[in-house]
């Protein structure tokens, strides 16, 4: 009977009979202590299932976000006077917000699916960025709608969920690199 395993860590036993003897050889004798190895490491996973939810929930809810923010600016333009410039400046600062948060949830991915913690780091970086935008659309803003505010309260609880999910990562993956 000849079984060779591919694996180094498996005993690789071959058996032969001659036609004298049933035994096994020396020379086979010392393949199969050579053979032996130390045991198998157990694997464990950074990557936090929690945490790759939230980052696929979220950008759905921030496509709905955008678009009422969009649409609420536009209705706030049409009926309500602003004051000099500051109309630019909110519509630009949606913008910065936006792409931030496109950034933001392509790292967050990257990371988790790569279990690479500096990903996750830069991910936690912009989240204040975007915890801070999230408040300031949603209480100080020069014209604040009562839908804006609901909406920008629902985001900031998706971003609070999302950082504590996102230092729960960076702990286990930064704890993973050390160990290694």
């Amino acid at each position: 009977m000849d079984l060779h395993l591919k694996d180094e860590n498996d005993i690789n036993i071959s058996q032969s009979k001659n036609e004298n003897d049933g035994l096994i050889n020396k020379n086979e004798n010392e393949k199969i202590t050579k053979s032996v190895k130390k045991p198998m490491q157990t694997i464990s996973f950074g990557s936090n299932i929690f945490f790759q939810g939230l980052m696929f929930f979220n950008p759905i809810f921030f496509i709905l976000y955008f678009f009422i923010e969009i649409i609420s600016f536009i209705v706030k333009l049409l009926n309500l006077k602003y004051p000099s410039n500051s109309a630019q400046i909110e519509l630009v600062c949606l913008g910065f917000f936006m792409i931030i948060t496109i950034t933001r949830y392509y790292i967050g991915n990257l990371g988790n699916k790569t279990e690479t913690s500096q990903y996750i780091l830069f991910f936690l970086i912009f989240s204040f960025f975007t915890i801070y935008a999230l408040l300031y659309y949603a209480f100080m803003q020069t014209y604040i709608l009562k839908i804006e505010v609901i909406f920008n309260c629902i985001g900031f609880a998706f971003n609070v969920l999302e950082v504590i999910g996102a230092i729960l990562t960076f702990l286990s993956l930064y704890n993973l690199e050390i160990n290694i």
